[in-house]
């Protein structure tokens, strides 16, 4: 890194058919940076009992019937501004047993990798784009979509949340230790790259609640050598004034102190 200078990136979760690319682009006017986009290729209206995109209205829709925000990605993407990242195939929640459930979750594997290939091959056609990279609906990874992402040659942003929650191998107990070390010490989550076999992963960090939270989380990965990866929703930054405030320091910020890269980027420039 040049200048010892922090490798940030914004990832913004939920560009879809239903997406307003003008509260979008208005969200993120000020910053300078790279944004990796994670795009729904059939969206559902509503995530959980949340409507962000209607009024309380059940439906779907595909990026394709957008034909203004397609044409925005796409002059982010030659503009070298955007990354593309494939978010699930429609985002759909499902109540089972009380408890909310992702596409991820309640799909076997078999129908998980059939919307993979779908979802991916949709995305790179609709917008001449080569998609590298998944980000799985409300950051929730687990063994069967892990192997799907390794058959069709994706990398992961996501987090992790036990031992058994990726394919069992010497190298995933191996990140465990490492990722649930950093936490017992320092109580901040690892933030480097994170190498399995044919399959990489990189921790993004949910948008700080005060801007003091955020400049402990910049000093230690400065400290660290680690890259600095958020995760936003562009709806919720819009619809939120404290939310809002933060963002909007946070883009002050790395402006000027930090080095832009987008998540792909990232991890084919560092390593453990």
């Amino acid at each position: 890194m040049e200048n010892n200078k922090v490798i940030f990136c914004f990832r913004d979760d939920d560009f879809c058919g239903f997406t307003n690319h003008q509260i979008f682009d208005e969200v993120y006017k000020e910053y300078k940076g790279k944004i990796t986009i994670s795009v729904v290729p059939n969206s559902c209206s509503h995530h959980k009992n949340i409507y962000p995109f209607t009024e309380k209205e059940d439906c779907f829709k595909l990026l394709e019937e957008n034909k203004n925000g397609i044409e925005y990605l796409k002059k982010g993407i030659i503009n070298n501004k955007f990354e593309i990242a494939l978010h699930g195939y429609n985002h759909e929640y499902k109540c089972i047993k009380n408890k909310w459930k992702t596409e991820l979750q309640y799909n076997d594997f078999k129908t998980i990798n059939k919307n993979i290939i779908i979802g991916k091959k949709y995305l790179s056609d609709l917008l001449n784009y080569d998609i590298k990279l998944f980000v799985p609906p409300n950051n929730v990874m687990n063994k069967k979509t892990t192997k799907a992402l390794i058959k069709n040659n994706l990398n992961s942003s996501s987090t992790i949340h036990s031992l058994f929650d990726r394919p069992f191998s010497l190298k995933t107990i191996y990140n465990f230790i490492v990722r649930w070390s950093f936490w017992a010490k320092y109580h901040m989550h690892y933030s480097g790259v994170m190498h399995y076999h044919h399959f990489n992963e990189l921790f993004a960090h949910r948008l700080p609640n005060t801007f003091d939270e955020f400049l402990n989380l910049y000093n230690f990965c400065k400290k660290h050598n680690f890259p600095l990866v958020i995760f936003t929703h562009y709806w919720q930054i819009y619809n939120d004034s404290q939310k809002k405030n933060i963002f909007d320091k946070i883009v002050n910020f790395v402006n000027t102190e930090c080095e832009f890269k987008n998540i792909t980027e990232i991890i084919e420039e560092y390593y453990e």
